[in-house]
Formats: structure tokens, C-alpha cells, sequence
């Protein structure tokens, strides 16, 4: 790929880095259209100019997971707990019947890293997070907190690509995998005039989903891919900056961690002590949480809890005959942490470790 005017430094003013994302548990990451923060120091440059193209595939074992991948995010599973998340459980990986798989073409132009030290929330981020905690109940508090991360978003990223990308997303029709080899460049033949048509013909992607579930122009113009085909969209790409988004997430952390000690620490115990009492069966919605009719009629051998001074982190169910529910995310990620397991015998329980 060619650059026009390589000595020509690229406007990153437009790029949203410093923006909060709402994870949506059916949707996935939305970036959130005001900025949460500012770097600490307006002269550090954590931007890194790059100039290569990159063809990833990816293949999702749910819809969700599916939703992230398009994205280029992480699945959910290798996020961060949420904000007020009352324990990892939301991490479930549903398995479906179906193969889900990405395709998705990346012009990559600059890179992001930065720490959660380099950023400092804006005031009137602050602001609504201070009137939240001054709410006169715990419910109140947690009620206004969550109209906070649905305004300012749940995590923000810090290690991230800036560019542009062409991608497709779906259920496979037939076979386990995307074909092998797509087209550098614009095919032969007259181009269709359907812009999802035109990204499957430039991806090597047409007629392999049997389920679509998005396909999606990132960065410079659509128009000029539905126009000029591969080579008129790369120079929208080129030409215009500002049409750079993030099209690819290597690492977030939850937006609070941006927050002062003060205000993190009563945020952490507003949650922990609202939600000792719940139970772990209570999940986000479409079985991302615990699921306890998957084998309602099989009986329970034995039962291993993670848990902390103050709450349940993870829960894993093992049946009779050797099926087994969990861990669902803390389990996974620390499986020699704080547990108990209870062995169950007709008439008995008995408490292990």
C-alpha cells in the first residue's frame, strides 16, 4: 500500500481512543460518543504511525462472542469483570450448533497504547459518578451508577489499531471454515451493487454464511467502495484521516480504574455489600449466566464455589455420569484461588477442598 504524502503526519484528533464502551450483552461493544477522559499529559505521544494490511479470521462458539469478533474486540470471557458485576458468572460461554465466523480486512495506520495512568477522567465524568454516590440509599446509588457506565460506558481501551477494515460475520452454511485466499484487489466482472455483495466478493466470502449476521465497512467510505470498488476505497482511506476508527482491541480496563482511589474504593464496597445476597444463579439475559435447567434432570454430584471475604466468584456443577455447567469466567481464569467444593451423597454433604 502507498501513501500519497508520506512525509505527511496523519491528523489522530478524529480517533476515538479516549472513548467509554458499553458492553451490550446481546450486541456487544458500543463506543460511546463523548470522550471519558484526557491524557495526563497533552505532549506524550502513544500513538505509533504503521503502515501494513493484515486478513484475520476469526470463529466465534455463540452470537455474542460473534458481535465481539466483528469488532475486533476480545470475547467477552477475556474482558474485565464489569462494573458492578456481582461476580464473573457473566462470562458464560453459551455453545450453540452453529460455526460463527469473521472475516475482516484491515488497513492498518497507527497503533494506541497507553495506561490507565496516562489518562485522567473528565470532570463531568466525575461529577455524575460523585451525585450517584450521593444518592441517600444503596439502591438509589447503584440505579444512578448504571445510568453513569450506560452514558460513559463500562470499560475503555488502552492497547489498540487505528485504521480501516472491511468485514463479514456469520453462521458457515456448510463446513467448519472460511475458504483460503481472497482477492488483493478488485475482482473481474461487473460489481455488484449490494454493498454487502461488493465486501463478500472483495473477502472471498460469497455464499459461505448461511446466517448473516453483519457485514461492515470501518474507515474511509462506503460510497467509494460501492463506486470505485477495492482501490477506490483504499484511497478514501488514505486521503481522509479522519475517517480513522478503531478497528482493532487488544486490551481495555474497567472505566472506574480511571477513577481516584477514593471514588473506586466506594464504588467496589457499594456493590459488594449490595450484592452478597445474590444469588449465583441470576445471569444477564440469553444465557450468558448460570443456567440451571441445561441438566435439571440429572443429579448433582458435586458442587466447587470460588469465592472472596464478601461474595460468590464463580460457581461449577459436576452431574452424575460426568457433564458439567462452569466455571463460567474468575473459575477459568483462576482456578487455584479461594474454593470450596461440596461432594453430595444420598442423605449427605460432605465439604472438601
Amino acid at each position: 500500500m502507498f501513501d500519497p504524502n508520506p512525509e505527511e503526519p496523519p491528523n489522530r484528533e478524529g480517533i476515538p481512543f479516549l472513548m467509554g464502551v458499553f458492553l451490550d450483552p446481546i450486541t456487544g461493544p458500543l463506543t460511546l460518543s463523548r470522550p471519558a477522559a484526557i491524557l495526563r499529559r497533552s505532549g506524550t505521544n502513544k500513538t505509533t504511525e504503521i503502515d501494513e494490511s493484515v486478513t484475520e479470521d476469526s470463529y466465534s462458539q455463540n452470537e455474542l462472542d460473534a458481535h465481539h469478533a466483528q469488532l475486533g474486540w476480545p470475547s467477552p470471557n477475556r474482558l474485565p469483570t464489569k462494573p458492578g458485576d456481582a461476580s464473573a458468572l457473566g462470562g458464560q460461554r453459551t455453545l450453540g450448533t452453529e460455526t460463527w465466523a469473521s472475516r475482516r480486512f484491515m488497513v492498518q495506520r497507527v497503533t494506541v497504547n497507553i495506561s490507565p495512568e496516562d489518562l485522567r477522567p473528565v470532570e463531568s465524568f466525575v461529577d455524575a459518578v460523585e451525585a450517584a454516590l450521593c444518592q441517600v440509599t444503596n439502591v438509589l446509588q447503584i440505579q444512578a451508577l448504571e445510568k453513569v457506565f450506560a452514558t460513559w460506558g463500562h470499560v475503555i481501551p488502552l492497547n489498540m489499531v487505528a485504521g480501516a477494515c472491511l468485514a463479514v460475520t456469520g453462521a458457515l452454511g456448510t463446513g467448519t471454515a472460511l475458504p483460503r485466499g481472497i482477492p488483493p484487489s478488485s475482482p473481474p466482472g461487473n460489481p455488484p451493487y449490494n454493498l454487502a455483495d461488493v465486501i463478500d466478493r472483495h473477502l472471498g466470502t460469497t455464499n459461505c454464511f448461511g446466517r448473516r449476521l453483519e457485514s461492515r465497512v470501518q474507515g474511509g467510505f462506503s460510497e467509494a467502495l460501492l463506486n470505485g470498488g477495492y482501490a477506490g476505497w483504499l484511497s478514501s482511506v488514505i486521503e481522509n484521516p479522519s475517517s480513522w476508527t478503531v478497528i482493532k482491541v487488544h486490551r481495555v480496563v474497567p472505566i472506574t480504574d480511571i477513577l481516584d482511589n477514593k471514588l473506586r474504593t466506594q464504588i467496589e464496597q457499594l456493590y459488594t455489600t449490595t450484592f452478597i445476597h445474590r444469588s449465583p444463579a441470576v445471569g444477564t439475559p440469553h444465557g450468558l449466566g448460570f443456567d440451571s435447567t441445561v441438566h435439571g434432570l440429572r443429579t448433582i454430584e458435586r458442587i466447587k464455589i470460588w469465592f472472596s471475604d464478601s461474595r460468590i466468584r464463580d460457581i461449577s456443577v459436576t452431574y452424575v455420569g460426568g457433564a458439567v455447567t462452569g466455571p463460567y469466567a474468575f473459575g477459568i481464569k483462576n482456578p487455584e484461588s479461594q474454593s470450596d467444593v461440596f461432594v453430595l451423597v444420598s442423605g449427605i454433604v460432605t465439604l472438601g477442598k
